[in-house]
């Protein structure tokens, strides 16, 4: 998620990665309440009479089995409780719930208050999706439906995700806005300086570009791991060295992270300093025996390689 963070934030938010992981996590529990449990064999319609019907058209059904079921007497309000012990009543209730937390979400995307007609759409569609799963014994998985497609769970789905979307500010009061991580990422982008995990992560899309290269080049012909080294240093001179000189200062991973590689002065890094740089980034490469593990250069030798590589390996500019 921090690869699709950094290009659009330009940073790590913790927060949005709550979010995006907490939305996937909840869609999937929304869908395994739906579908869950799975009958034990494929073959349903063995179980099933022949006059089953798959299918509630009438709206408000789950009103008239509440009332029919719990025995209230209007004239009595002491009877009014009754309601809540009736399966009817508590499965609208969970149905209304079931996606409630979706219109939040919606809301926490969408933040204006003028989508709501989208969100009761967008909850509609789901429950759509749900119901129209359920009918069809999961497109097909199951020779006849374990569960029936009900008019009420598409008005209760979707008047939750509807409601949900209106509650939405309130629940979000509680927790860091969008407004706050797109006014960070302004901030970011007119400073200079990388963060350090933009660079990082722009150095490893580069070393996974030059490797998946190698790989269906020598990979086939050689396991020698001296030819590796070598080739793989020449494809860290290439990167580091001759495409930052004809893109003017970017990499591909600088480019998919929206910064270049830059002299103290903001303009291209001269010929020198890219070659230290390519070369010291090639000697410490991540996942290779690298220079001081091979013995190749002293400890001494690589500080000062990594020291004179640094104003051009360490900075940059957003763009």
């Amino acid at each position: 998620m921090a690869d699709l963070q950094l290009p659009k934030y330009g940073y790590v938010s913790l927060w949005a990665s709550v979010v995006a992981y907490s939305f996937m996590y909840y869609m999937l529990s929304a869908l395994f309440l739906v579908l869950l449990p799975l009958p034990e064999t494929r073959d349903t319609c063995a179980h099933q009479s022949a006059d089953t019907v798959y299918y509630s058209l009438v709206p408000f059904s789950f009103v008239s089995d509440t009332l029919a079921a719990s025995s209230i007497v209007w004239s009595n309000p002491t009877t009014y409780m009754q309601v809540f012990k009736q399966s009817a009543f508590w499965q609208a209730t969970f149905n209304f719930l079931l996606l409630l937390p979706f219109g939040v979400y919606l809301r926490y995307f969408w933040q204006e208050k003028r989508h709501w007609k989208r969100a009761l759409a967008f909850g509609f569609a789901l429950s759509l999706f749900y119901e129209v799963t359920q009918v069809t014994g999961i497109y097909g998985i199951y020779n006849c439906p374990y569960r029936i497609f009900d008019v009420d769970d598409l008005m209760l789905n979707s008047s939750g995700a509807l409601f949900g979307y209106w509650i939405g500010p309130i629940i979000l009061a509680l927790f860091p806005s969008k407004k706050t991580l797109l006014a960070k990422t302004a901030k970011i982008r007119q400073s200079e300086r990388v963060p350090p995990l933009s660079q990082l992560l722009a150095v490893w899309v580069d070393y996974f570009a030059i490797q998946a290269v190698l790989f269906v080049t020598i990979g086939f012909f050689t396991a020698n791991e001296l030819i590796e080294m070598l080739c793989t240093t020449v494809g860290f001179l290439l990167v580091y060295f001759a495409l930052p000189l004809q893109c003017g200062g970017k990499t591909i991973g600088t480019n998919l992270l929206r910064f270049k590689l830059a002299d103290p002065q903001g303009e291209t890094p001269s010929r020198k300093a890219l070659l230290f740089c390519a070369f010291s980034l090639s000697v410490n490469k991540p996942g290779l025996i690298n220079g001081e593990r091979s013995g190749i250069l002293s400890h001494k030798k690589v500080g000062q390689l990594r020291r004179r590589s640094r104003d051009v390996c360490k900075k940059g500019v957003n763009h």
